[in-house]
């Protein structure tokens, strides 16, 4: 057995719990903002700054959970021994890979389709631990040169195809390329988040738990954080400009300023770019580092999301989901369509600030609910405690 845990460390508390209220952002967009299904919020030729920077701001959300994710795998591994971890972590991905198929999916549509299987970014980050529970054998100096490996060099295999294989479209699709295949007439697996990227993302934060560790220096951590947080956002802003290498989507100078800007920051998700990644893990880092720094009742406040994000995540979803249902039925009592295919797959018509008002009023109501959970997980561990 290993020593004694150290204390739960408040800064990845906190930016958990900004990145899930950002998360819920996108969320509402998805649900109530009148153009979510008409264009794209990067589509430079019809969206606008205000309306691209609410989507590109959450682009910070899914890296930054990976590198949160595999920072506590590390500090997890701290208190129990590695055999003990990979089990954890092993049988909580696939628990997690298993909630993506079933609630929260149910969550995102009303209904079970069987005719499919998407695998979105709660399936990465299961998938993702499910191969940590090999990658925490090995050094965590050999964990890190492979995440570095992986996010530097995969965007080379970008245009590596497999078309005249179901079976390596699959695979290939599952670990790099996001793509919808088809496997029967009645049945195809859509992949929105390849596996390789993201466990890139989760074994670099496995490789930095070491900084916080009980016994490191939080000055160098704090140095570390911030200098790796603008190094890579330098990096960022060099390969952007010069179009070298790092994603497939290059930056182009438009006919207007503004769709310049959104041109320049318009990078790949889906998979993570090594654009997308120096940019997000770079802010990342800065607000790791500046984080350690804030105290007070926003640090209180962000912390009471980040402590239960599994059930803040499916909570907003049935929330938003519920609210679209009944405001879609408000203001179309005499629509045909049936309740299930609503919300997520019709869009209401709300213009960009009342989103933001019903995204700020949920987050209150979530606060209260979140901070009562958060106590009753404390005092409680039940099966549902330890799942969510």
């Amino acid at each position: 057995m290993k020593a004694t845990s150290p204390p739960r460390i408040a800064s990845l508390d906190v930016v958990r719990g900004l990145i899930m209220i950002l998360m819920a952002l996108d969320h509402a967009r998805d649900f109530f903002h009148i153009d979510a299904f008409r264009f794209s919020p990067e589509d430079l030729h019809q969206s606008n700054l205000a309306l691209f920077f609410t989507r590109w701001i959450t682009h910070l959300c899914a890296p930054l959970f990976l590198l949160l994710a595999g920072i506590s795998i590390s500090l997890y591994q701290e208190k129990k021994s590695t055999a003990q971890t990979s089990s954890y972590v092993f049988f909580r991905g696939l628990w997690l890979v298993l909630l993506e198929l079933t609630l929260i999916r149910f969550a995102w549509h009303f209904s079970i389709d069987t005719h499919y299987i998407m695998g979105a970014v709660i399936w990465v980050i299961g998938w993702s631990m499910v191969l940590m529970a090999l990658f925490v054998y090995l050094p965590k100096k050999i964990s890190g040169i492979i995440a570095i490996l992986i996010l530097v060099l995969h965007n080379t295999m970008d245009h590596v195809v497999f078309d005249q294989s179901i079976t390596a479209q699959l695979i290939w699709s599952f670990l790099h390329v996001a793509s919808k295949t088809i496997i029967t007439d009645q049945f195809f697996v859509f992949i929105l988040y390849p596996l390789l990227p993201a466990l890139g993302v989760m074994l670099l934060g496995y490789f930095l738990g070491k900084w916080y560790r009980k016994d490191y220096d939080a000055s160098k951590r704090f140095s570390y954080l911030l200098t790796t947080g603008i190094g890579c956002c330098l990096v960022f802003v060099l390969l952007r400009f010069t179009n070298s290498y790092g994603d497939i989507k290059q930056f182009y100078v438009q006919e207007t300023i503004p769709q310049s800007i959104m041109s320049f920051f318009d990078v790949s998700k889906y998979p993570f770019s090594l654009h997308y990644c120096l940019a997000t893990l770079g802010i990342g880092f800065v607000l790791l580092a500046l984080t350690e720094k804030i105290q007070g009742k926003l640090s209180t406040l962000l912390a009471t999301f980040g402590q239960v994000p599994m059930f803040y995540y499916i909570l907003h979803l049935y929330f938003f989901h519920t609210l679209s249902v009944i405001l879609f039925s408000l203001t179309n009592p005499d629509s045909h369509e049936q309740w299930m295919d609503l919300g997520h797959r019709t869009t209401i018509g709300y213009s960009l600030p009342v989103v933001y008002l019903i995204w700020l009023l949920s987050c209150i109501l979530f606060f209260f609910l979140c901070k009562k959970y958060g106590a009753y997980k404390k005092t409680h561990r039940n099966i549902i405690t330890q799942l969510i």
